[in-house]
């Protein structure tokens, strides 16, 4: 046991000195511990600095990097992304690569084999620039890559904006839609809702005007007989809202934060739930069980519903 404690003593020490050490500029060795406003910015070269720090290093213009002495600009510093700068690194150098290395299946004219030994030689690639194998053979192979296939780079570069702005027009046409269901939705609930008030006060007045020649159940009755069919509270998607024309040379739009309530719950029924099964578990033993059952709003039918929504729920997981 004091060996297991020593050890776990030892390992959370060696975690807290890697934090501070993450929290620290290499330059000036201000943390954030002591400075909470500090902000680490991070270099091509993936070398981190305070902005103090660059700003004092590259006010005058291009300068080499304390770290590696690679010529550095102040406008090159980044806000770092990950938290371990061997992930960030690769990640960029995906990036940089994805906009050469563009090319496609029906590039390869639909053979398989050709497109995975395209994408292997990629890796091959990042995984030298990430770990600093080969480096100059490795920039040398993209330069010459980049320049004998010039023409398929800008064919499928232009083809991704394409797709990009298609996509993004989708979006918006779907979130146009949306709001038109949503507006459809509330004011035919609202157009419901009058009709029903309405409803409700010829009731009342034709049964304190009936006296007793009528029946209160016949009067009901004949009220909602009169009340006219509405349609069900579910709309399909709305051809009013027209696409919008976009141009291969804009810029594809930014798009807003996702907003989770954004969207109209519509509840789709699968399945029709019968008045009456044979189930004697769910009908009430004596009268009095059916009294006590009716006065707290139970019926067979919510029974009845559960169940059939247990046993064929999973069916349809994922319909629309």
């Amino acid at each position: 046991m004091p060996t297991t404690t020593t050890t776990t003593t030892r390992a959370d020490s060696t975690s807290t000195i890697a934090d501070l050490d993450n929290a620290t500029c290499p330059i000036c060795k201000a943390d954030k511990y002591l400075n909470a406003n500090m902000k680490l910015l991070v270099s091509p070269c993936y070398h981190k600095m305070c902005e103090n720090c660059i700003n004092r290093l590259f006010l005058q213009g291009p300068a080499p990097c304390p770290e590696c002495k690679h010529i550095l600009r102040k406008r090159d510093f980044v806000t770092q992304t990950f938290e371990d700068l061997q992930v960030e690194k690769e990640v960029q150098i995906r990036k940089r690569l994805a906009r050469i290395y563009n090319k496609r299946l029906e590039d390869f004219k639909g053979v398989l084999r050709d497109y995975n030994d395209y994408l292997e030689e990629v890796e091959i690639h990042i995984f030298n620039l990430t770990y600093g194998i080969d480096v100059e053979a490795t920039e040398e192979k993209l330069r010459k890559y980049e320049q004998e296939n010039k023409q398929i780079i800008a064919r499928n570069t232009a083809k991704q904006v394409q797709e990009a702005k298609l996509i993004a027009n989708r979006l918006e046409i779907e979130k146009k839609d949306k709001i038109h269901r949503k507006e459809a939705y509330e004011n035919q609930a609202l157009e419901e809702a009058k009709a029903k008030q309405l409803e409700n006060e010829e009731i009342l007045k034709k049964l304190m005007s009936s006296g007793s020649t009528e029946r209160a159940e016949d009067i009901i009755k004949q009220a909602r007989t009169k009340r006219p069919q509405t349609s069900v509270l579910n709309f399909t998607s709305s051809s009013t809202v027209e696409p919008v024309a976009m141009e291969v040379d804009q810029e594809v739009p930014d798009r807003s934060a996702f907003d989770p309530m954004d969207y109209l719950y519509e509840e789709k029924q699968f399945t029709t739930v019968l008045d009456q099964y044979y189930d004697p578990w769910a009908e009430p033993k004596s009268e009095q069980q059916l009294i006590i059952a009716r006065a707290s709003g139970y019926t067979p039918k919510f029974t009845y519903s559960r169940a059939v929504s247990a046993a064929f729920g999973g069916l349809f997981a994922g319909m629309s």
